[in-house]
């Protein structure tokens, strides 16, 4: 849980602000709508996706290892070798079942490893936005941070969208 907040917390911030960068204030509600609404939509649909995939791996793994499992096997536990009780054949299928779902998650996850290494490349094809005086969003979080004095006392005055709406230049960079 808490890795996975870290993770989310440690992409989600830069890819908003690279979302944001280069909008005019007027346009930044109807871009926050439009982002929102497709992060959602885009979590939806892979979720929809990698949970039929796990449905599915299961079915198909349970449906192998139950061709592999014979009554008369060695390996079995003696409380399932005692007849055709109806409680040893559950316990039996409970466990193939089990080892089926285990199966369709790791290689469910053997996936999403691999799409996020053929992904990884693309965060080099980000650039600093530019304004339209030249100067790039870093000059203007730079000049907000600092003109504000503490941080913790006006951190609201200083939002990337606050800032960004401020037009910079170099000479204010070391105020």
């Amino acid at each position: 849980g808490v890795l996975q907040g870290l993770g989310l917390g440690l992409v989600f911030v830069p890819v908003s602000t690279l979302a944001y960068a280069t909008l005019p204030a007027s346009a930044r509600s109807e871009a926050a709508g439009i982002f929102s609404l497709a992060r959602n939509i885009g979590s939806s649909v892979g979720i929809s996706i990698m949970f039929a995939r796990v449905a599915r791996n299961t079915q198909l793994s349970h449906a192998e290892i139950a061709s592999r499992v014979s009554l008369y096997s060695s390996q079995l536990p003696a409380s399932i070798l005692h007849g055709d009780s109806v409680q040893g054949l559950a316990m039996l299928n409970a466990e193939v079942t089990r080892q089926a779902a285990a199966i369709a998650y790791i290689n469910d996850f053997w996936l999403m490893m691999w799409m996020s290494l053929v992904a990884l490349p693309f965060v080099f094809l980000f650039r600093v936005p530019r304004r339209a005086g030249g100067t790039t969003v870093e000059v203007a979080f730079t000049a907000c941070f600092s003109s504000a004095g503490s941080l913790g006392s006006s951190i609201s005055s200083c939002s990337p969208w606050y800032c960004s709406g401020r037009n910079y230049d170099s000479s204010q960079r070391n105020r």
